[in-house]
């Protein structure tokens, strides 16, 4: 039988990255692993729920201490990688951190930027990619270590484990399905609710909920911009009374670049506006006056 190949590397603050690449399976040395770590990532081919093929993809997870690793980590990766058969395991990445745990807050917030971070070109099987309650109580001390940390481990990680595998995210939740085709739009495109809606009836995404519009806005904005560590993927604006999202970071849009081309997307929506727009402060009347 092929035996493990194994890869460590150290990253600044004790950090610690094990990518161990498995030949055929799960073997019980590497669950100890997984669950001597702090934050471990699954790799390999997934498949829907419905059994079809979703690319190469990942489920990010926590290692609590050991008795508490059933109630997490152990569940998941029963769901995952046995019961559902949604994923055949390739790659385990190992992270810990040497002398000083990571705090628990701090921890959450990486697992959740992680997996939003591959979600963005590949399949995640994560149910949340969000911590609002761990992003609210943790210190503005805590969440900048986080952002700092998560941003290293997601490049490495990428490089490292899925450079060579094509991108082609499929699946996941609405959230995270919602939040690729904003980001898939070429050219890049600012669009309100209802455009996001339009494209998610014929991308063939279903949102549940009696209001759709709401469960959106609020996917796309409060929970992305507070529920993880890192920068987040789409940003806001409001224009003509409407929340307005567009890609955000290097390859994402400006503020100016996105009301630029919402104005050219909705030029009659733009121009009504402007001109039932009743002027801040109305001139005064002027009487005309009488010859002498």
């Amino acid at each position: 039988m092929a035996s493990i190949r194994s890869r460590t590397i150290g990253l600044p603050d004790n950090l610690t990255v094990t990518i161990l690449r498995l030949p055929d399976h799960l073997t019980t040395a590497v669950l100890r692993s997984m669950i001597a770590a702090e934050v471990y990532i699954l790799c390999g081919q997934t498949s829907s729920p419905g059994g079809h093929a979703s690319g190469f993809g990942a489920y990010v997870g926590i290692s609590e201490a050991l008795e508490q690793n059933m109630a997490r980590s152990g569940v998941s990766l029963r769901n995952w990688a046995f019961r559902n058969g949604r994923l055949v395991p390739e790659v385990v990445v190992l992270v810990s951190r040497r002398g000083k745990p990571m705090n628990a807050n701090a921890r959450l917030l990486i697992e959740a930027a992680l997996a939003r971070a591959i979600s963005t070109k590949h399949s995640i099987l994560n149910i949340r990619t969000a911590a609002p309650t761990a992003s609210a109580s943790a210190t503005r001390r805590q969440r900048l270590w986080a952002m700092q940390t998560s941003e290293r481990l997601a490049g490495l990680v990428l490089g490292q484990v899925f450079h060579p595998h094509p991108a082609a995210p499929r699946g996941g939740t609405t959230r995270e399905q919602l939040i690729r085709l904003v980001l898939g739009q070429r050219p890049p495109r600012a669009m309100n609710v209802h455009d996001i809606l339009r494209a998610a009836h014929g991308a063939g995404i279903i949102i549940a909920g009696q209001t759709p519009v709401q469960r959106t806005r609020r996917d796309l904005t409060t929970r992305e911009r507070d529920g993880a560590a890192g920068r987040p993927r789409l940003s806001r604006t409001h224009i003509d009374g409407l929340a307005v999202i567009y890609p955000a970071g290097r390859a994402g849009m400006t503020l100016r670049q996105a009301r630029a081309d919402y104005a050219a997307a909705h030029p009659h929506r733009h121009a009504s506006h402007t001109l039932a727009r009743k002027p801040r402060h109305s001139p005064r009347p002027v009487c005309p006056t009488t010859a002498a």
